[in-house]
């Protein structure tokens, strides 16, 4: 995917080993609806990426996939 994140793109964080670590929902203006932690009872909530991202912090490299639905 090239160009700018899209309303309703899924962001998925991989570790330096291609590992899934965190999967949310692009919204806009840098707004992810999210589910953070183990917890199930852990609601949905929407939050600023840099504000997300701090949770997810590693001394190790990560990158973001971007996937959107084709067509769009």
């Amino acid at each position: 995917m090239r160009g700018d994140k899209q309303f309703g793109d899924i962001l998925i964080l991989l570790d330096s080993d291609e590992n899934a670590v965190h999967a949310c929902v692009y919204v806009a203006d840098d707004i992810v609806f999210t589910k953070n932690g183990d917890d199930p009872n852990q609601p949905w909530v929407l939050m600023r990426m840099a504000d997300m991202m701090l949770l997810y912090a590693s001394d190790k490299p990560q990158q973001w996939r971007v996937f959107r639905k084709r067509g769009t």
